[in-house]
């Protein structure tokens, strides 16, 4: 199988073998040299700044051709030394701090939303037990938002004067990582235990952290899982823990929630013959339309980046393009809102696999 993605790197490289373990379930992804470069497909460069000699220009590459392109990304250990390690044509550029072998996975999913292979929303549900572990909830929900997350916590992501569960519900399918702080009265809760049914039926990738050695939950038995032991453990080791652990499954929990939204999609139009493409798109030539899979709440943007994507693989203008999600738990003013964008006659429209 020939690549798909390709990854330049550049300055002095370090913990490679880690990052390229780290891809084994992506065999399209590959690391080449500068001068063998496919053109036509898509290569991200990531320039390690390392040593001081880092900082000089490589020769035979235009950095700031990659910068306006937005096709590189800077790496360093120590932030603080990035003017003197990393060239001056970068130095507009947010450097990634890999500062650790722990921090090989938040690269990879970094590389993985570049170039399209999970969301980049970062938006991540807590699901908890108020009574047994909000003050862990609550301290995890500072720790994600400090990282960069979106994450979702009832106390303080839903305003007032609004419908609590179907926001509630659309946050949970909007999400790329469900965290189910599993503790001992988890399960005996109704609330809890729709937000886990919601979930499990989306495909959302579920993290299940268990408190103080409790079995895991059947209702939760394709979920990814953790022990931490809130008398022994040291509360921030818990936190930095439950995110690394997070960062470990992500792209495993994206793609099986795509897995469910396009074998929804493959059930409901299962009477007809289908044509996949290598982005993830479906032709369907009886119906002369295109489908493309939106694994989160689609935004205008989607609408967009679609129309964008389909004309660089050159599907033709005269095929009615469409994106598809999963919107049963959608948020009715969100839904009217796409209704109401489909009557205008954009190149892409939406629509709910659900109906």
């Amino acid at each position: 199988m020939g690549s798909s993605y390709q990854i330049v790197l550049l300055g002095t490289p370090f913990w490679i073998e880690e990052l390229i373990n780290s891809f084994s379930e992506y065999p399209m992804i590959e690391i080449k040299e500068w001068k063998d470069v496919d053109s036509n497909l898509p290569v991200l460069y990531l320039y390690y700044g390392s040593t001081n000699k880092d900082a000089e220009s490589p020769s035979g590459i235009k950095l700031e051709d990659l910068v306006s392109r937005q096709d590189i990304l800077p790496i360093v250990k120590d932030p603080k030394l990035f003017r003197e390690i990393i060239p001056k044509e970068l130095s507009t550029i947010n450097a990634f701090k890999l500062q650790g072998t722990k921090d090989i996975f938040k690269l990879k999913n970094r590389i993985l939303t570049w170039f399209g292979l999970i969301d980049e929303t970062k938006k991540i549900f807590i699901s908890y037990k108020r009574t047994d572990s909000q003050e862990i909830a609550v301290a995890l929900f500072h720790a994600l938002v400090k990282r960069g997350y979106i994450p979702f916590l009832d106390d303080y992501s839903i305003n007032s004067g609004v419908d609590f569960q179907e926001y509630l519900r659309n946050e949970i399918i909007d999400s790329d990582m469900f965290i189910m702080l599993n503790s001992e009265n988890y399960e005996l809760s109704d609330f809890t235990m729709e937000e886990l049914k919601i979930a499990s039926r989306v495909g959302v990738g579920i993290l299940q952290v268990l408190f103080n050695g409790k079995s895991t939950s059947e209702e939760a038995r394709f979920s990814y899982l953790m022990q931490i032991d809130t008398e022994k453990d040291k509360f921030n080791d818990i936190l930095d823990n439950i995110i690394y652990q997070m960062e470990v499954f992500r792209a495993k929990g994206f793609k099986t929630k795509r897995r469910v939204l396009i074998d929804t999609f493959k059930n409901k139009f299962s009477q007809y013959d289908f044509i996949t493409n290598e982005d993830g798109s479906t032709i369907i030539e009886e119906l002369k339309s295109v489908y493309s899979p939106v694994t989160h709440v689609p935004r205008s943007e989607d609408l967009e980046y679609t129309h964008t994507s389909l004309e660089s693989i050159g599907i033709s203008p005269e095929m009615r393009k469409v994106i598809f999600y999963y919107g049963l738990y959608c948020r009715k003013n969100i839904k009217n809102h796409l209704r109401w964008l489909n009557q205008y006659n954009l190149p892409v429209i939406s629509e709910d696999i659900t109906q």
